[in-house]
């Protein structure tokens, strides 16, 4: 057996639209190797929520109601050095992709796009993260 399929990527997400939360937690719980362990909907309970839940990957709407996803990556540098964010945002901009990639963001993908590029992009940051 292997170690994917033994320990799935546990995936927590960030959006302030609930039902895209509930959607995105339903199809990574189809993936045999990725697993929802549960989302909010706000940056203030982002990383504690996504800690005690023993998230591997956050991921992260760019905007949400109370701060920018800039905001989070910041705390977490100094709070949540296990834990790998890719941002998920309705924005296509080079410059806010490369701002949030500077500030510690394993990745930057666009919501709109197919689950699959999605679930793969999730793949590819669980794989980074575990080869450092």
């Amino acid at each position: 057996m292997n170690s994917q399929a033994a320990e799935p990527c546990r995936v927590f997400v960030v959006d302030n639209n609930e039902d895209l939360a509930w959607s995105l937690s339903a199809l990574l719980a189809m993936e045999p190797d990725l697993e929802a362990v549960g989302h909010c909907a706000t940056g203030a309970e982002s990383l504690a929520k996504a800690r005690a839940a023993r998230a591997d990957v956050l991921l992260l709407d760019f905007r949400l109601p109370d701060c920018t996803a800039f905001t989070v990556l910041d705390e977490a540098r100094a709070t949540a050095a296990n834990l790998s964010i890719l941002i998920y945002s309705g924005y296509l901009a080079d410059d806010l992709a490369a701002e949030a990639i500077a500030k510690g963001a394993a990745g930057y993908i666009t919501k709109g796009g197919a689950f699959d590029a999605l679930a793969q992009e999730i793949r590819r940051v669980h794989r980074a993260r575990r080869l450092v």
